[in-house]
């Protein structure tokens, strides 16, 4: 009995010793963005540390590491393709998560324990996931005005084309009439031809008879 207790005692001390400390205990961030969570623990050796990250609210496994080596086959498809942890990061004491593209359904706490044969801890950190809100839309009253605005451009420059149209017409009008009054006057002289006019002054020589 004594022995008994000295082993839950020594289990209890052990695992006292051995704690996983929060990086950030709450996460919040909108859909279709990426996110890291992040849990530090004492460095142990690689080759005995094992880590396992499940989804608490629906117990789905996200991720599994056993004596160094990763579990093929325990995430759940949810996270298939968005989830990354960090190997390199474990050498060190840090177990850092990356979830990309996020899902409003992957909201909700995140369980990870890390252990190896003698001590072990685990932590916890919640992530909530907003619905992106799209920007609102231009009021109708803004577009009416924009379309009155460029119809009022268009009706403008209409009417200078026109206007201009018509003084050019008349402009030339006016040129065609001078030039047909001024042909009308000048053209009848040009055409009398001067009339010369020969008198034979000699007179006939009249014959003795």
């Amino acid at each position: 009995m004594i022995h008994i207790l000295l082993l839950i005692i020594l289990i209890a001390y052990t695992f006292g010793t051995f704690v996983v400390k929060v990086t950030h205990p709450y996460y919040e961030a909108e859909e279709r963005q990426n996110i890291t969570m992040g849990w530090n623990f004492p460095p142990v050796p690689f080759s005995s540390l094992s880590v396992g990250c499940v989804m608490a609210n629906d117990d789905l496994c996200i991720f599994h590491l056993r004596n160094g080596e990763e579990v093929p086959g325990c995430q759940h498809q949810q996270f298939a393709g968005r989830l990354q942890c960090d190997k390199d990061a474990l050498r060190e004491g840090r177990l850092t998560i990356h979830l990309s593209r996020l899902r409003t359904e992957d909201s909700g706490d995140y369980l990870c324990e890390i252990h190896t044969a003698d001590v072990g801890a685990y932590g916890q950190s919640r992530l909530k996931v907003t619905v992106t809100t799209a920007p609102p839309e231009p009021p109708k009253v803004e577009r009416r005005g924009r379309i009155g605005l460029y119809a009022g451009f268009i009706a403008a420059a209409l009417t200078v084309a026109a206007l201009y149209y018509k003084y050019m017409r008349e402009k030339a009008a006016t040129a065609g009439v001078a030039l047909e009054s001024e042909m009308m006057y000048s053209g009848p002289e040009s055409c009398i031809e001067p009339v010369i006019l020969t008198v034979n002054l000699q007179t006939p020589m009249c014959s003795d008879s």
